[in-house]
């Protein structure tokens, strides 16, 4: 049995300056996704760009009041902002993918301190959040999973404002969560849970005035809904097949254990290492044992709606592991409470160090991101090489290679129509189809074969695209929110 330290709380003391392993995380931060964001546009990226474009005075009317099928208007808007800025150059949309992450670690550090972590467990509950194997990656690398990361953003601002509180201010904040990203609706259930866990025992004035202080934040919800319901954003019967939320036991007990894994795992190796250095079981205060509360009612409802969903995402797991990332800091302050303040400064190093060390593995998840917005980008750029060679108002039909996941249709997963439309205006009408595709092309199809990365004329006269007969193919994604 674990025995009860004999000091009083001084993680504080022994874990409180971390500016310079706050700037290592930063430095490796950089190292795993800087050279590797902004590649190339794909799937939705498209239709957002087009969605939030200013292409007129009602243009910021349009976006609130119009969809792509989600409802998101501040995605759309920061993707117009984007292409004002940047044109169709990926980079700055990149770049502005990866400063919105260190937006969302620094806001983890400063809830974690708005609940009275030592700074140094803020520091950390902010990396376990930041290099979390999953879900951060996709959110930084494609530029559509911004969804989560505005979505985590406000969010976290508006649990900081809350917290003080200021239930006004948390509730615009509620509000512009739930404008990126439609998990956010179960905000409000998040921060009445949260006031039932902060009530004085018995149900005494302060408790109260923290369930009044969500008054605000239901009423946002409401804003919200009849917001979306003026457009024609889908709702969950009208929701393609793969995002209608379902009780099947089965598939939420995976759902819960695969989420469990992606949100939590991380965090959890970060506790056992800390527990075998120091030698310690933590002793559960009750100061961490309610902010463990906390960061568990945050998992919870962080997947209250995505648990039911048959598709599985790792962007789901990026807002709950926020609440993972503060489970873990608060336990980490326990068992930090038997070391010594040497104790304490070697663990974060050797945190730092391990990071490090886990570079090529970060770089080697990057791939399954970049290599399908090069693609998008390598053949965008070839086509456009053949704007001379290829008259205005022609049909291309692009025979796609199977042979590997980096093709044109999971690059562009049904959004081909958008893509033209957007790097080549009007110029042609483009479909991209699988080898063995019998298709009847129009006589002057001009038609193009995918292989090895590069485009080349194929002759059309074939009777399939490669010579065989076959089943049409739909342009299918694999990259779904």
């Amino acid at each position: 049995m674990a025995q009860k330290p004999r000091q009083p709380d001084t993680a504080r003391a022994r874990y409180d300056s971390a500016f310079a392993p706050a700037l290592a995380l930063a430095v490796l931060f950089l190292a795993v996704y800087a050279f590797d964001c902004g590649q190339g546009f794909i799937t939705d990226d498209f239709n957002l760009i087009l969605h939030g474009a200013f292409d007129g005075p009602g243009a910021l009317w349009r976006i609130f009041t119009t969809s792509v099928g989600f409802y998101r208007p501040l995605v759309s808007l920061t993707f117009g902002v984007n292409h004002w800025l940047f044109g169709l150059d990926p980079i700055g949309y990149g770049l502005f993918n990866l400063a919105l992450a260190g937006v969302c670690a620094v806001l983890v550090w400063r809830l974690a301190r708005g609940l009275d972590l030592a700074n140094g467990l803020a520091v950390t509950a902010a990396a376990l959040w930041l290099f979390n194997f999953h879900g951060i990656n996709m959110s930084v690398l494609w530029l559509s999973g911004r969804s989560s990361l505005l979505s985590t953003a406000f969010s976290l601002l508006a649990a900081i404002a809350w917290l003080r509180p200021a239930a006004w201010p948390a509730a615009l904040a509620c509000l512009a969560a739930m404008f990126s990203k439609e998990e956010a609706v179960t905000l409000p259930l998040l921060f009445s849970s949260w006031a039932l866990i902060l009530r004085r025992g018995g149900g005494g004035p302060d408790g109260d005035m923290r369930l009044r202080d969500t008054a605000p934040l239901w009423l946002a919800l409401g804003i919200y809904l009849a917001c979306r319901a003026s457009t024609d954003a889908f709702w969950i019967g009208s929701a393609p097949e793969y995002y209608r939320p379902a009780v099947e036991i089965g598939r939420v007990a995976v759902n819960v254990a695969h989420y469990a894994d992606r949100s939590m795992t991380f965090s959890a190796m970060a506790v056992l290492l800390c527990v075998m250095v120091v030698r310690r079981v933590p002793w559960p205060w009750p100061r961490s044992s309610r902010i463990a509360a906390l960061g568990a009612a945050w998992i919870v409802t962080g997947f209250a709606l995505t648990a039911f969903l048959p598709v599985r995402s790792s962007l789901y797991a990026v807002f709950p592991s926020v609440g993972a990332a503060l489970v873990a800091a608060s336990v980490i302050g326990d068992v930090l409470r038997y070391g010594s303040p040497r104790t304490a400064a070697r663990l974060g190093w050797s945190g730092v160090l391990l990071v490090g060390l886990l570079l090529p593995v970060y770089w080697s998840r990057n791939v399954r991101w970049t290599e399908l917005a090069k693609v998008s980008s390598s053949v965008s750029a070839q086509l456009a090489l053949r704007r001379d060679t290829i008259p205005t108002g022609s049909s291309i039909v692009i025979v796609d290679d199977d042979a590997t996941r980096a093709n044109l249709r999971n690059a562009w997963a049904g959004h081909v129509p958008q893509m033209a439309r957007l790097v080549f205006g009007d110029r042609w009408t483009i479909e991209v189809v699988a080898p063995g595709t019998a298709e009847v092309l129009a006589a002057d199809a001009v038609v193009l074969e995918f292989r090895g990365g590069q485009l080349r004329e194929r002759p059309p006269h074939v009777d399939g695209l490669d010579g065989s007969a076959g089943n049409p193919s739909v342009q299918s994604g694999t990259v779904r929110e």
